[in-house]
């Protein structure tokens, strides 16, 4: 082989392995973007449906919260009943008391 055709053989594989290279660059950068991608709508999809959970956990926390508030104002209502009917217990009891002490002193 001349020197002519070995130095085209050099080139042609030099040209070869250069092609070689980019393509497996293409390749390289195209599988990485699509693994990025992946990677994005995996981790946008985890977050979304966490937030979705904790949406409905809040709602779940507020219902039972609501509820509570219900129930202590309902509580908070019979303490002030009962505290109206202690006091109205104490007001009868002292005309009674009142009314037996002006009988015992007017006898």
């Amino acid at each position: 082989m001349d020197t002519k055709g070995l130095r085209k053989l050099i080139e042609d594989k030099a040209n070869d392995a250069i092609e070689g290279i980019q393509r497996c660059r293409d390749t390289y950068r195209r599988e990485m973007a699509e693994c990025k991608h992946f990677v994005i709508d995996k981790v946008s999809t985890f977050f979304a449906d966490l937030e979705m959970r904790s949406q409905k956990q809040e709602n779940v926390d507020d219902g039972i919260i609501q509820g509570l508030i219900v129930e202590l104002m309902e509580q908070l209502e019979n303490i002030d009943t009962l505290l109206s009917e202690i006091h109205m217990c104490r007001d009868t009891l002292s005309k009674l008391n009142e009314m037996l002490t002006g009988k015992v002193d007017s006898s």
